[in-house]
């Protein structure tokens, strides 16, 4: 008997509890036609809300400072406008839930109507210690007009953005001060800047493919200061720049296939590199090495450019299974080979490269590397130039 009221009562307890636990897990969700405030039915709803807007258009900013998600119908079903005055379309602010997570669903969000001055000015702007989820959302400028950025990450924020399509705009995503993002399975098209990091901001992009203005000049990722950008699995075309990285930031690509009117990966001052995997064409250059930059190229073919790899200053590489082929004038090629400016100062390494030179299959047309000094790079042992002393 003593065992059966036991197993009752702990039966009883265990329903307590799940009913208890359900209730706490229930989650509210409101309905927002076209018409009604989208503010008022943010501010009303509780927290972990889900509002779903129907199909329709709102001209209205929102600010929103609590967990919750909103949630369109899908693109060109549920728009919003940026406001003629305003500088933002939809404000994430800091939240005092822990868990202060909110999430955009399925909006197209249109900014070409509204004149913005400012670097400020954002489709979505996610700031100070802000976490939001962007999903399958669009952002649009009209032709560079609207808000400078599509998508902005500012102060201590974070940010996933996954399934979006950002087109026509200065930037279509901004990352600055100490903020993080993180961008998966996205498009942008037609952007003076698709993706740039200042600051020391980080930013991470998987899966994303870039169309830029050519002929008027573009970027895909741009990075200053000490932010870090790491691209994989990503393609780009039409752009001026692939990847243009400045001051001391860092800069990891992989598997990241691309062409580019000037160059596809161009980096200067400090910046330093981690390229593998690649297939980069720059109608000049495919990669440009700069001031007193370091960089790893592995395994990446450069190809049917002016030059495969170009290094200037007191730049320092390893190149080392690569296969560059197939340029205009060489594979390799130190800044006395094509420059009036200044001679190679920096250090080169590198071993199992192919770089064909003239009268070989894919070629390079007017040799293989310049000066011929930069022999091992062929070479199963390899070897390496050290002019940094010169320098001292």
């Amino acid at each position: 008997m003593f065992r059966v009221r036991a197993f009752l009562v702990l039966a009883v307890a265990a329903l307590l509890v799940a009913v208890l636990v359900g209730g706490t897990e229930t989650t509210s969700t409101l309905t927002v036609a076209p018409g009604d405030s989208l503010q008022e039915a943010v501010d009303a709803a509780p927290l972990g809300a889900v509002i779903l807007l129907a199909a329709g258009e709102w001209h209205e900013r929102l600010d929103i400072t609590k967990p919750l998600t909103l949630r369109g119908a899908g693109e060109t079903a549920t728009i919003l406008y940026l406001v003629q005055g305003e500088d933002v379309a939809i404000h994430v602010g800091s939240s005092d839930q822990d868990d202060g997570l909110v999430v955009l669903e399925g909006l197209e969000i249109r900014t070409g109507e509204a004149m913005c001055d400012g670097p400020e000015s954002a489709g979505i702007r996610v700031v100070d210690t802000a976490r939001a989820r962007i999903v399958g959302c669009t952002v649009l400028g009209e032709k560079l007009r609207g808000a400078w950025h599509g998508v902005a990450v500012a102060g201590s924020a974070e940010a996933e953005i996954a399934d979006c399509v950002v087109a026509q705009l200065l930037v279509g995503i901004g990352i600055v001060g100490e903020a993080e993002a993180v961008i998966t399975g996205s498009a942008f098209s037609e952007c003076a800047l698709a993706v740039g990091a200042s600051g020391a901001s980080r930013v991470s992009l998987e899966c994303c493919v870039a169309e830029g203005r050519n002929p008027e000049p573009s970027t895909f990722v741009q990075v200053h200061d000490t932010a870090q950008a790491s691209i994989s699995d990503c393609t780009f075309s039409s752009v001026t720049y692939g990847i243009l990285a400045a001051s001391s930031a860092e800069a990891r690509a992989d598997d990241v296939t691309g062409t580019a009117v000037l160059c596809a990966v161009a980096l200067n001052e400090s910046a330093r590199a981690w390229i593998r995997d690649c297939e980069l064409t720059g109608e000049f250059t495919g990669i440009h090495l700069g001031d007193a930059v370091r960089a790893e190229i592995l395994a990446c073919c450069v190809s049917n450019g002016r030059i495969g790899v170009a290094l200037e200053g007191s730049a320092e590489a390893l190149i080392a299974d690569c296969e560059l082929c197939g340029n205009e004038t060489f594979g390799v090629a130190l800044s006395e080979c094509y420059s009036l400016y200044g001679e190679f100062t920096g250090w080169v390494s590198g071993r199992d490269n192919r770089i064909p030179g003239p009268g070989e299959e894919d070629g390079n047309r007017e040799g293989a590397f310049c000066p011929e000094t930069l022999h091992f790079l062929t070479d199963t042992a390899g070897g390496q130039l050290d002019l940094r002393q010169q320098d001292e």
